[in-house]
Formats: structure tokens, sequence, C-alpha cells
């Protein structure tokens, strides 16, 4: 009597388990599961290589040379090379107000590159 009662709740929690992640899939957009199944290929991969990295490590060397960071005279130049690459974002480069300088507004918005 007792072990059926006890099947019986264990049952209902795999269910209310199973109900909560199968909603929590429900609720990601396509753009979190590609991130998801490219951060599982990325741990994949890790998996097989050593664990002490060495200087010929191509991987390594692609990723610290993509990372941008604070200070770096050539910040701007990189980050314009990202966007017209498209390495950071799979969507395409958008184009920028050119003209001369507005004033400063107060959300520091800048000008759409139809403004005139």
């Amino acid at each position: 009597m007792m072990k059926q009662v006890m099947d019986q709740e264990s049952r209902t929690k795999d269910a209310k388990l199973a109900a909560e992640l199968a909603q929590k899939e429900l609720t990601k957009g396509r753009v979190q599961k590609e991130a998801d199944q490219q951060r599982m290929l990325e741990r994949q991969s890790m998996e097989q290589q050593p664990f002490a990295r060495s200087v010929a490590d191509t991987g390594l060397e692609e990723m610290r040379k993509d990372t941008i960071r604070d200070g770096d005279p050539m910040a701007i130049y990189a980050m314009k090379n990202q966007r017209t690459k498209g390495k950071k974002t799979n969507q395409p480069a958008r184009p920028v107000y050119k003209g001369p300088q507005p004033k400063p507004n107060r959300y520091g918005i800048r000008p759409g590159y139809r403004w005139d």
C-alpha cells in the first residue's frame, strides 16, 4: 500500500518536471536554441582538446584576437571589421548617419541614417 503511494508520488513529480521542461523549451526562441546548440558544440570540441593549451592552438588565438579590450587604440577598427564580416551577429551591418554632429539630446540617442 505504502509502496503504491510512493510510486504514485514519484510519477506525479516526474510528470510535473517533464511539463516544466516542455514549458521552458516552448518559451525559447529560435536564436536562443541556436545559441544553446552552439554552446553544446563548443563544449564537445573542448572535450576533444588536451587539457594544457600550447602556443600553437589556433582556436584559442582566434578567440583572443576577436576580443575587444577597453583602451585599445584599434578597437574602433576591429568593431567595424566585425560588423562588416558579420562575425558577432548574423545580421548585416546597419547604415550610420554621416552628417554633421547634431545637438546632444537628453537620452543620448544617435540620429538615424536618413535623418536630415
